[in-house]
């Protein structure tokens, strides 16, 4: 099924249902989970989060990433009711979960990147 505007949850729902993201995460491949759970680590490093930050995944899917941040508040949306419930299974009161769909718009922001530059 090639997914429409109309059709996009339901065939998202159903992906969600066969392909459980903890087969990914969990994935038997030592050098995939470790170079997954390294990408996370520096994804989180480089967001500078502090206790009271307000952080909110878009698209939150399992919570794989919420999961391993330890400080702030924690918001998660997804599409998927089933993504949602393996996060709250997986976080339970830690965050704070709705199941929305997102409309986003880009904005094209020039900044200089010396700026974001560490020494």
């Amino acid at each position: 099924m090639k997914p429409t505007k109309e059709t996009f949850e339901k065939w998202n729902e159903e992906l969600a249902s066969k392909h459980d993201l903890d087969k990914f995460y969990n994935h038997p491949n030592f050098a995939f989970r470790y170079i997954e759970q390294k990408r996370i680590e520096k994804l989180i490093e480089l967001a500078e989060i502090k206790p009271e930050d307000k952080i909110l995944e878009v698209g939150c899917g399992a919570g794989h990433i919420l999961e391993k941040i330890e400080t702030g508040e924690l918001y998660g949306i997804d599409i998927s009711e089933i993504q949602i419930e393996r996060t709250r299974k997986r976080m339970g009161d830690r965050v704070e979960l709705k199941k929305r769909r997102v409309k986003l718009f880009l904005m094209r922001i020039s900044i200089s990147i010396k700026s974001y530059v560490r020494k």
